[in-house]
């Protein structure tokens, strides 16, 4: 999330090209196909990619070269799409389990300073 809507998905492709998606699927809107909604889905062949995407990627700065360069989102997400109410608390579930990580995580590199 947080794309600028000058993305594309050859742009966004490009900036996770070193986790080597399997498919980026990118939302634009209806009455204009060209201009982005901010955001984007991407998909890897691998646990071991993700969790890469998703340590590395998080806040980083994002530059289509169309847009100034500004800070993305990469969270997790589950299948099925909808907004049910249990599909809503299964992907909280999921990125307070991510954000726990990240933090001890930063707990981590801030004791090996």
């Amino acid at each position: 999330g947080n794309l600028p809507f000058t993305a594309t998905t050859e742009s966004i492709t490009a900036h996770f090209a070193s986790v080597k998606p399997k498919s980026v699927r990118h939302l634009t809107q209806k009455d204009n196909p060209t201009k982005s909604k901010g955001c984007a889905f991407v998909e890897f062949e691998g646990y071991d990619h993700m969790k890469t995407c998703l340590k590395l990627f998080h806040h980083s700065m994002f530059d289509d070269g169309l847009s100034a360069p500004r800070k993305i989102n990469v969270e997790l997400t589950a299948g099925g799409g909808g907004n049910t109410k249990d599909r809503r608390a299964k992907i909280q579930g999921k990125n307070e389990k991510l954000n726990e990580e990240r933090f001890r995580r930063i707990q981590e590199e801030e004791k090996a300073k």
